[in-house]
């Protein structure tokens, strides 16, 4: 027997037990589903993870001295730390003025979110249906 075959089939075979025996209606974690991303893709899934902020883009105008903050501001919320999912869906995201940013969901806190998992141009979202603050 060829030992370079058998070594990856090893490997395969691992990743194909693991996606089986992911659960996907109870809470997984940011890590797990970016690991099976192409296989979740289109699943409704439950994630915990913190939120973050995401990609945040601002006007830019000379405000002045007396209008310090004239800036208007938005951007997106993501789910995780290092590595992580965007959330999409009706008011998520962050907006405000450059000086006051806010996002919803409030950024810095752990949730547990349940909706439909896509993957577009390489970048994970979570098109999200529900999500609480995990106590």
């Amino acid at each position: 027997m060829d030992w370079k075959l058998l070594i990856p089939m090893i490997f395969v075979l691992a990743g194909v037990l693991s996606l089986v025996t992911l659960p996907k209606d109870s809470p997984i974690t940011v890590e797990e589903a970016l690991e099976n991303s192409d296989s979740l893709q289109g699943e409704n899934i439950t994630v915990i993870g913190k939120a973050t902020k995401g990609t945040i883009a601002c006007t830019q105008m000379f405000c002045g001295e007396n209008n310090s903050c004239c800036n208007t501001c938005s951007g997106s919320v993501n789910l995780g730390e290092n590595s992580s999912i965007t959330l999409q869906g009706e008011e998520i995201g962050c907006s405000g003025k450059s000086c006051n940013i806010t996002c919803t969901p409030e950024t810095g806190q752990k949730y547990i979110m349940t909706g439909k998992i896509e993957k577009n141009y390489g970048q994970t979202s979570l098109k999200v249906e529900d999500y609480r603050r995990k106590e």
